[in-house]
C-alpha cells in the first residue's frame, strides 16, 4: 500500500491491519504529495532552464518577456498558475475541506479528510500518508476532531532510515493510520513512533495507548500530537549520543509541544 492509498471495509468485512499493510508498503512505489501551488523553478526547469535558474526580480521580468518572445510558453505558463489557483480555491472554499482546506494547503491532508467521508459508519479504513497528519500545525484542527470523536483506531510512524521505501528519501517519515466509522467509536488509540521496519509495532513495550481524554490533541493548547519519547531500541539499533537520558517518567508521558520524537532527526 504505497502512501496516499487507502484501504476500507464495511460492517461485515475485516478491518485491514496497518502491520500488514506496512509489509506491502515495502515495494510498493510512492505518490508524491505536493502543496497546492505553481512551482515556478520546477515548471520552468524542463521548458526554459535559463528562468529556472533565475529567482526574484529577474526571474519575474523573463516570465513577462515571454509574452513576447515565447508566447506559447507564456500563454501555457498562465494556464498553469490559473489552474493551481483554482485548485487552491476548490480546497479551500468548496466545503468539502473545512479541517484541512486551510493555510498552505497541501494534497496529503485534503486526501486524508476525503478519505474518512467515504468512510461507511460501522466499517474502518487504513492509509498511510506523512507522519505530519498528526503533527503539523495546519492538520491540527482534522486531527483533533479525529481524537474528540473518537475515530482514532492507531497511528504507526515510521522513519525511512532502513529503505522500508526503497525510492523515497531515508529522511522522510510516514505513518499507518487506521480509522473507524462514527457507529463504532474507539475507546483509545494505540500509537507507535519511530519505527524502523514494519515488525517494530509488534514488539513488547514499543506501542502505547491513549484515551481520548488523555490525549494531548484533546486540549485546547496542543490540536496536534506533541513530541513524544523514543520506545525501546533493538540492540542492532545504535542511540545516537545526546546530552541527556530520559528519566523513566518522561519515557512515558509526552512533554514537548510538536514533532514525532526527539530522537528521528
Amino acid at each position: 500500500m504505497p502512501p496516499g492509498t487507502a484501504s476500507s471495509t464495511g460492517p461485515s468485512g475485516s478491518p485491514p491491519s496497518s502491520l500488514d499493510a506496512a509489509d506491502s508498503t515495502a515495494s510498493s512505489a510512492t505518490l508524491r504529495w505536493e502543496h497546492v501551488e505553481l512551482k515556478e523553478q520546477e515548471w520552468f526547469a524542463a521548458r526554459l532552464p535559463k528562468i529556472a535558474e533565475t529567482s526574484g526580480n529577474p526571474r519575474r521580468k523573463l516570465i513577462v518577456a515571454l509574452a513576447d518572445d515565447h508566447p506559447e510558453l507564456h500563454t501555457a505558463y498562465r494556464s498553469a498558475l490559473r489552474r493551481a489557483d483554482g485548485e487552491r480555491a476548490s480546497l479551500a472554499h468548496s466545503g468539502r475541506y473545512p479541517l484541512t482546506g486551510r493555510g498552505r494547503i497541501n494534497t496529503y491532508p485534503a486526501f486524508a479528510e476525503h478519505d474518512r467521508d467515504l468512510l461507511a459508519c460501522g466499517g474502518r479504513l487504513g492509509v498511510s500518508l506523512p507522519t505530519g497528519v498528526a503533527t503539523d500545525a495546519t492538520t491540527q484542527h482534522y486531527f483533533r476532531d479525529l481524537v474528540t470523536s473518537r475515530s482514532l483506531v492507531s497511528l504507526y510512524d515510521f522513519e525511512n532510515r532502513d529503505r522500508i521505501l526503497e525510492a523515497v528519501d531515508s529522511r522522510v517519515k510516514f505513518c499507518l493510520l487506521t480509522l473507524t466509522g462514527r457507529d463504532s467509536p474507539a475507546d483509545a488509540a494505540t500509537f507507535a513512533f519511530c519505527a524502523r521496519r514494519p515488525g517494530d509495532p509488534r514488539r513488547p513495550g514499543f506501542t502505547f495507548t491513549l484515551t481520548p481524554r488523555r490525549s494531548p490533541s484533546s486540549t485546547p493548547q496542543h490540536r496536534h500530537l506533541p513530541r513524544l519519547p523514543h520506545p525501546p531500541r533493538r540492540r542492532d539499533h545504535p542511540r545516537r549520543p545526546t546530552d541527556a537520558t530520559p528519566s523513566s517518567s518522561a519515557r512515558t508521558t509526552p512533554t514537548a509541544p510538536r514533532g514525532a520524537c526527539p530522537s528521528c532527526g
